[in-house]
């Protein structure tokens, strides 16, 4: 989503946890969510007992990209 927002093609390509580490990457450094633990928050109880809403995924994507590429950082995120 976020290379559409950009207007661009999405160029994911594989690669194992050894390929990142035997390029002197740490593997949580280059992907903190990626673990063998992971998580995800079921929000159900919030819209039904609270009336909660959240903004759509594509929604708040776009306004991130919009507002990174209208103040880009002086260097790359670390990483």
């Amino acid at each position: 989503m976020a290379a559409e927002e950009l207007g661009a093609p999405a160029r994911l390509t594989p690669i194992s946890r050894e390929a990142v580490q035997h390029a002197g990457l740490n593997p949580r450094d280059v992907s903190p969510f990626s673990s063998p633990w992971m998580s995800r928050l079921d929000p159900s109880g919030a819209f039904t007992e609270l009336g909660m809403w959240h903004t759509p995924l594509r929604e708040y994507l776009g306004r991130i990209v919009a507002s990174f590429l209208s103040h880009p950082p002086l260097k790359p995120p670390e990483g």
